[in-house]
């Protein structure tokens, strides 16, 4: 599977503008890949449990004064 650059080159020069104007001075050119794709990561991590944040959040809130270990409740289905 090749990844088709062109039709990303968009997507990554808007990326590049963004961290051109936000990360200005507070990062050097050559160190924007280590911020940018953690967050990119993380931006992906939350749409992904957008749909049942709003439920774990009030299962989380139910139960966090009533059970030490919620882990096990917030992850079962």
């Amino acid at each position: 599977m090749s990844l088709n650059t062109q039709s990303l080159q968009p997507i990554i020069n808007f990326v590049r503008t963004v961290a051109d104007d936000v990360l200005i001075n507070k990062f050097l050119e050559n160190q924007y890949q280590q911020v940018i794709l953690p967050i990119t990561v993380l931006r992906c991590l939350d749409l992904a449990v957008e749909p049942t944040k709003d439920k774990v959040q009030k299962t989380y809130d139910d139960f966090k004064s009533k059970i030490k270990n919620i882990s096990g409740l917030l992850t079962s289905e």
